[in-house]
């Protein structure tokens, strides 16, 4: 019972299936068969989509005082070097693939079952908490690595083996550690999410992480920098699919300044008795400065350019 509410915290949207030796009948975990195929249509991004919108919905439920959705630093979006890595897959892997079609499906199966009953006790009980980090503006990769260091993942980058003993955090462990730096990030259990790195301009970063394990890899092109007609539907302004990508842009402002499209920062955080503010603190100095967002947009102005804009009433169009 206690893992079933703790499992329901973290991704409220899952089902949650009681089991002896992995046994759970089959279609719960593929989902039921649909268009001849019973393997599920869902993606990476898919289901990041999913988790922010779950992180979000409790967080407007939460009591006021709480950090709210707000925090988002838009101005002077800048690039970086252009070392587009991968970049014939990921986001734009497949034409016409559809990275919002199946929302909601995935490992969730549509399964939407509301507010769980377990949210409130789950929290008071065992602190567990969520939010989603949101920025528009690159983190530089040094700062970036050294707050990836602070995770609590402890592996040999030799053999991959675990060299400490993780263990699951306690409501009552105190966040700030012995150790002020970096110490915050010590009671995330579990994070996702899209990722822009400064030396990465054209590639977007997938950020994954929990308990020892932590990937950060490259999962394919920005949809700025793909082009028009490898988006689903061949960039049909009128497609739902394409308009659900679009969301994600920035639309080019009065004032100049320069428009990065959908790169952002995008990571949904879970852990016990969280800090918020302070990992998002810690994560705000990994940004580049605006003196580096100066010298981060002049570099990607000269080199490669976007395929893709967004204008203002949400309408892409190849550049």
């Amino acid at each position: 019972e206690t893992l079933a509410e703790i499992t329901g915290t973290i991704n409220p949207k899952a089902q949650v299936v009681m089991g002896a030796w992995g046994k759970v009948p089959l279609e719960i975990v593929l989902g039921p068969p649909k268009s001849g195929s019973w393997v599920c249509n869902a993606d990476d991004e898919d289901d990041l989509r999913a988790a922010v919108r779950a992180a979000k919905a409790k967080k407007r439920k939460e009591p006021a005082g709480g950090h709210g959705e707000g925090h988002k630093h838009d101005e002077s979006h800048g690039h970086g070097e252009s070392h587009g890595h991968n970049e014939s897959h990921g986001h734009a892997e497949d034409k016409g693939h559809a990275h919002e079609a199946h929302e909601g499906h995935g490992h969730e199966h549509g399964h939407e079952h509301g507010s769980r009953p377990t949210e409130t006790t789950a929290k008071t009980k065992y602190g567990i908490s969520s939010f989603v980090y949101s920025r528009r503006r690159p983190f530089h990769p040094k700062r970036l690595m050294k707050a990836i260091m602070a995770l609590p993942v402890k592996v040999d980058p030799q053999t991959g083996a675990s060299v400490d003993e993780w263990q699951f955090p306690t409501a009552g462990a105190d966040p700030q550690g012995s150790d002020a730096d970096g110490a915050v990030m010590k009671t995330i259990i579990r994070s996702k999410g899209f990722v822009w790195v400064a030396n990465q301009h054209r590639s977007a970063q997938y950020w994954s992480h929990a308990g020892h394990y932590f990937e950060l890899r490259a999962l394919g092109l920005w949809w700025a920098a793909t082009s028009l007609d490898s988006w689903p539907d061949l960039g049909d302004a009128s497609s739902q699919e394409v308009l659900k990508i679009a969301a994600d842009f920035v639309p080019p402002g009065s004032d100049g300044t320069p428009c990065w499209g959908d790169r952002r920062q995008e990571i949904v955080f879970i852990g016990v008795k969280m800090e918020e503010a302070g990992i998002e603190a810690l994560l705000d100095s990994c940004l580049l400065t605006d003196e580096e967002m100066v010298k981060y947009t002049e570099q990607a102005q000269g080199a490669h350019p976007d395929a893709v804009k967004v204008d203002a009433a949400g309408k892409p169009s190849a550049i």
